[in-house]
């Protein structure tokens, strides 16, 4: 997404340099200040999210070699100045016209309730707007406007075959086509569960390992239990290694799993291969694994809609229902974050102090609100000592707040099941 933004900036901004042997081109520090301005982002930041240590940095990892040739974008040290600067092989009118006609689909981090951005987490959601061109805005500063984003999925008749989709499932997806127009009159974003580049990303060969083998609409004997009997937790169960991909960062595994067909595909069962994702397995298991390789499995995740499920090598989940799961890890990623901002010793030793706070949102799913102890017992100080915590109110007494509110809080120490800071109610 950030190389993207950074390649339609350049052909927004960039002017021809000689630098560049006259091609459009633009310095590493301009193209930052464009981000700012036009997009209201920080490129630090996301160098320092992304583990660089500055933008030059940053830009040298977006565009390697393979990016640079796929996109024609040239990336070189101006040697006058030594300034970093990207080039691209369009003229400047192709550019200019390039950029004014591409709409920027406007996404956000995925956020806890909170409103904190959700730690680890490398999905964005969708505002449901896009930034489009005005039609009758033309000439060097086009206007723009926010316009509502349609979505749709292109799927082949295979996969409408084999009901491949069901409503609410979640899978990774392509971008298509994006048609400024294409949604009556609005613009619509079309997208493929296949990579529409090819395997690899390029629409070359690669020499990734990628290897597909298809039980869709083959009947086998040697299913031993149905999909929709399956549950997280349970295994071990002995697998097949029947497929290891880089490219969707999983091999997939046949333990005797399927799933009934229905009258109008023929009947019978279909088999269904368990996904076992990289990030799950140590960087030596994932070396390892070959084609026909037998491991012991457990059941991680079932979606009986979409017709798969999720395989993990860990034991420690036996038994364990993946919500379980899911929330303890959330919990763990909360208690390393608030670690960074106060330590655990100091915690202990606040145990029991009131405070005057700040009531900042209700849950949605349970009965405690969130709510920020404000520094020195000042509420209207922007100064806070601890970060925003869990409050819920002691044994029979009860209460309701909205947003806003002041209240007095005591401090009892951390919620483990949530990862936060624990309050009660005064």
């Amino acid at each position: 997404m950030v190389r993207f933004n950074i390649m339609n900036l350049l052909n927004m901004i960039g002017e021809e340099s000689p630098a560049a042997g006259g091609s459009v081109a633009a310095t590493a520090g301009k193209l930052g200040r464009a981000y700012k301005q036009k997009l209201n982002g920080n490129l630090l930041k996301h160098a320092v999210a992304l583990g660089h240590d500055s933008v030059e940095s940053l830009l040298q990892s977006l565009f390697n070699d393979k990016i640079q040739a796929e996109y024609g974008i040239q990336i070189f040290v101006e040697p006058q100045h030594g300034n970093l600067m990207l080039s691209t092989t369009l003229t400047r009118s192709q550019a200019r016209k390039f950029s004014s006609e591409v709409g920027m689909v406007e996404f956000r981090p995925e956020l806890e309730e909170d409103g904190h951005a959700l730690e680890g987490s490398q999905k964005m959601i969708h505002t449901g707007l896009a930034r489009v061109r005005i039609p009758s805005s033309v000439g060097k500063m086009p206007k723009f406007t926010q316009e509502s984003l349609g979505a749709a999925l292109r799927v082949s008749p295979y996969d409408e075959a084999a009901e491949r989709y069901q409503e609410s499932d979640e899978f990774n997806a392509f971008v298509y086509t994006y048609d400024v127009l294409g949604d009556n009159e609005s613009p619509l974003l079309v997208l493929t569960a296949d990579d529409p580049r090819g395997k690899s990303g390029t629409g070359t060969s690669s020499t990734r390992r990628r290897i597909k083998r298809s039980f869709d609409f083959v009947d086998d004997g040697s299913i031993e239990r149905e999909l929709n009997s399956l549950r997280a937790g349970e295994g071990p169960y002995q697998a097949t290694v029947v497929a290891v991909s880089d490219h969707s960062s999983a091999a997939f595994v046949d333990c005797g799993v399927g799933r009934k067909k229905g009258k109008k595909f023929g009947g019978g069962m279909s088999k269904v291969l368990g996904m076992l994702r990289f990030e799950d397995l140590a960087s030596t298991e994932v070396d390892e694994l070959k084609l026909g390789d037998k491991i012991p499995v457990y059941i991680k995740g079932v979606s009986p809609q979409s017709g798969r499920f999720m395989a993990t090598l860990d034991s420690s989940i036996k038994d364990r229902k993946l919500i379980d799961l899911k929330r303890e890890k959330q919990a763990d990623k909360k208690k390393e974050r608030l670690s960074k901002q106060v330590s655990e010793e100091e915690i202990r030793s606040l145990i029991g102090h009131e405070y005057e706070g700040v009531v900042k949102a209700k849950s949605k799913t349970g009965d405690w609100y969130y709510v920020q102890p404000c520094a020195e017992g000042n509420v209207e100080r922007d100064v806070h000592s601890l970060p925003v915590g869990i409050a819920n109110f002691s044994g029979e007494s009860d209460g309701s707040y909205e947003a806003g509110d002041q209240v007095m809080i005591r401090l009892d120490g951390i919620d483990e099941t949530r990862g936060q800071l624990a309050f009660t109610f005064l």
